[in-house]
């Protein structure tokens, strides 16, 4: 499919995972963020820790895991958070 369409934009990845977030589709967003930056598209740390920060609050250890991790391999910045202090 990406053959035919190309790649999502940055503002397209985004808005993805902010949608992901607002209906807790957390492990999705997860793996959005992971195949957008496998593509080479640029995903903000922002979005990352607005997954971290919603999987804190509903006590989802395996998203939270999953999203600081996929920070690190692609070393990505991320504020401190209150799962993560």
């Amino acid at each position: 499919m990406q053959d035919l369409l190309g790649k999502p934009s940055e503002a397209d990845v985004a808005k993805f995972l902010s949608l992901g977030v607002q209906f807790r589709l957390l492990e999705e967003s997860v793996q959005i963020a992971h195949l957008a930056l496998k593509g080479g598209v640029r995903v903000e740390s922002k979005s990352l820790e607005s997954i971290i920060e919603a999987a804190s609050k509903s006590h989802n250890k395996a998203v939270i895991t999953s999203a600081v991790e996929l920070a690190k391999q692609y070393k990505l910045r991320l504020q401190a958070t209150p799962a993560r202090t």
